[in-house]
């Protein structure tokens, strides 16, 4: 789901984070190695590097972010075979404050622990006779080449997070020192107006919702605002005939329990006035709390089925071919030789589509999906590819799919591989 946050006061903030993940450090060797001891605002260009803010995670959690020790035993076992330009390049991109650089860089170091870890002997950056190089050659009963990418992020879902840093920084104004401020909105209700968003029409929809329905002032009365609940009821209701109809009735559970405290207090007097109409809009939960310097974040909950949702599914899947077809004709495999092509590739709407059997939501995005690659690639001739992976940014979470003009005799070769038991 795509989130933002503004962080009011980012020295208190990262000054905790960056201690953190020096802290989580100590306990991969191999990643100290790469970032060694970090501090803001020193190394305040880290501060978006999803490596180190999942080792201040995992530190403050106490809970194993699982990819991390995946990319420590991968450096562990590969930085002692590069030469030290490669190991230098390497730890820059790593070190790197683009996220989809270091979560690219990430994912083949993933894979190339996957393989291993099946006690295959594995390559980085193998030279291929065309003058390139692809990212993996396994050395399994026949050679297999495998050339690794990530679908990354949507210049949409960029917009949306773009929206939400605005919005996130305009509304940390209004909130007190050492608050954090929480919403979460329903995608489907911004303005999509635009194409596909209008980012302007949707910041002010946000913020005039949170506004007119005095959520903040809500707020100081308990630290979560059900807004869908009070969204539900007929829109010329006052907030006040919300909750009276709750503690009568029994509506929206304990909602009524909750709320009547504010009825006959002076403070909330206005608020319990507004009509249902104002808290009509794309925030559907409001919670406020504590947080060292302040912060506040936006979270998308999209529902689906909605307009919304039909039209990021179109784009997710277009975006799935387009990747494909762009490796086909960039090359980047050996001819005559088992090529492979791994695409890590997430979406919400698509979660659980490697575990449809396990996931039923996930079952119509995979034959979506299955469909998509095997169209794009019989438009192509490409004997030495015999077929792709497509991953939820983890081998172990993969479909696989064949390629419809592969050679056949590569392929008989293939079947006979560890690789194609454990990928498909």
């Amino acid at each position: 789901m795509t989130h933002a946050s503004y962080i009011v006061d980012e020295h208190s903030y990262y000054s905790t984070r960056f201690q953190e993940a020096t802290e989580r450090l100590r306990q991969y060797p191999a990643l100290r190695d790469v970032f060694g001891t970090v501090s803001w605002p020193t190394n305040k260009r880290h501060r978006a590097n999803p490596l180190l803010l999942d080792l201040a995670k995992e530190q403050r959690s106490q809970k194993t972010v699982p990819l991390l020790s995946s990319v420590e035993d991968a450096l562990a076992s590969l930085t002692p075979k590069l030469n030290s330009g490669e190991k230098a390049d390497l730890y820059s991109e790593l070190r790197s404050s683009d996220r989809r650089k270091v979560m690219s860089r990430m994912l083949e170091l993933v894979c190339y622990q996957y393989f291993a870890n099946q006690g295959l002997p594995v390559t980085p950056e193998p030279p291929v006779s065309d003058g390139g190089v692809t990212d993996l050659l396994v050395d399994d009963t026949n050679p297999v080449y495998v050339e690794i990418t990530r679908l990354g992020t949507s210049d949409t879902e960029l917009d949306i997070k773009d929206m939400y840093q605005s919005v996130s920084k305009q509304l940390a104004a209004d909130i007190p020192l050492n608050t954090y401020l929480r919403l979460d909105v329903d995608s489907s209700k911004l303005d999509w107006t635009g194409t596909p968003l209008d980012k302007h029409g949707s910041e002010t929809k946000i913020l005039q919702q949170v506004r007119r329905s005095q959520l903040l002032t809500l707020l100081q009365h308990r630290d979560a605002v059900p807004l869908r609940d009070i969204q539900s009821m007929p829109s010329d209701w006052t907030l006040r005939e919300v909750i009276e109809d709750s503690v009568r009735y029994g509506t929206h559970g304990t909602f009524g329990g909750n709320w009547k405290g504010i009825l006959y207090d002076p403070q909330f007097v206005p608020a319990v006035q507004t009509r249902v109409e104002a808290f009509e809009g794309p925030v559907i939960t409001a919670m406020i709390g504590d947080a060292t310097g302040g912060l506040v974040e936006l979270h998308s909950d999209m529902f689906s089925p909605s307009s919304a949702a039909s039209s990021q599914e179109s784009r997710f899947l277009a975006r799935v071919e387009r990747k494909v077809e762009k490796k086909l004709r960039k090359g980047q495999r050996e001819p005559g030789e088992v090529n492979v092509l791994c695409i890590g590739a997430t979406h919400w709407l698509a979660r659980g589509y490697t575990k449809s059997d396990t996931h039923p939501l996930g079952r119509d995005q995979r034959a979506k999906l299955t469909t998509a690659i095997h169209d794009t690639l019989a438009q192509h001739s490409v004997p030495e590819l015999v077929g792709v992976v497509l991953m939820e940014d983890d081998p172990e979470k993969s479909l696989w799919v064949a390629n419809p003009s592969a050679a056949s005799d590569l392929v008989t070769v293939y079947e006979k591989t560890t690789v194609a038991h454990i990928l498909g």
